[in-house]
Parts: C-alpha cells; structure tokens; sequence
C-alpha cells in the first residue's frame, strides 16, 4: 500500500476570501441578521429552503407593470428585497444592482 502527502496552498485572494468572511460572521452585529428576516424577499429563492414561494398573497391581481431598469447584461439571478424596498440583483456584467423605484 503507498501513501501519499498532498498539501493544499490556498491562493492568497481564497484566505483572504475566508478571511473576510470569518471575520463578517463576528462583526455583523444580530440584528441586521435579524432584519433581513423581516423582508419580503430576503434571498435567493424567497427563504432559507428555498422554495421560491413569497408570503404576500396576490390571487385575483393580473400585476401592473410599475417601472424598469436597464443593466448591463442578462440579469441571471433571484432578487432580493430590503425591508426599504430597494430591489437587488446580480447580473452577468459583473455588477451588483441595488434598485429603488
């Protein structure tokens, strides 16, 4: 039987990635945490099963078509929606939108 040593080197933007990350766990404080939780769309597909299914009841509504915004690329992405309102989405061009109507 042989054995074989295999080292893993983390590149350094993937420890400072997990370093960033680490740290945001600690410092965010709970309650922003919290508030997220009390928004509509808090995350990719609604909820932490992510089910895609919103809470707010629209039966009987056809929808009206309010406002729009042009990114610069194909949007490939679930919205999330803070408690203000504001829509956000990620898009192909790199960029994160945080929209407000």
């Amino acid at each position: 039987m042989q054995c074989m040593n295999i080292t893993y080197r983390r590149s350094s933007r993937s420890k400072l990635i997990l370093f960033l990350t680490t740290l945001a766990l600690f410092v965010i404080p709970a309650n922003v945490f919290a508030a997220l939780a009390n928004t509509p769309w808090p995350m990719y597909r609604q909820n932490l099963y992510h089910t895609g299914v919103s809470t707010i009841s629209v039966s009987g509504s056809a929808g009206i078509f309010r406002w729009k915004y042009a990114t610069g690329g194909l949007v490939n992405s679930s919205p999330a929606i803070g408690a203000d309102g504001t829509v956000y989405i990620g898009c192909v061009d790199s960029s994160t939108y945080a929209i407000k109507a």
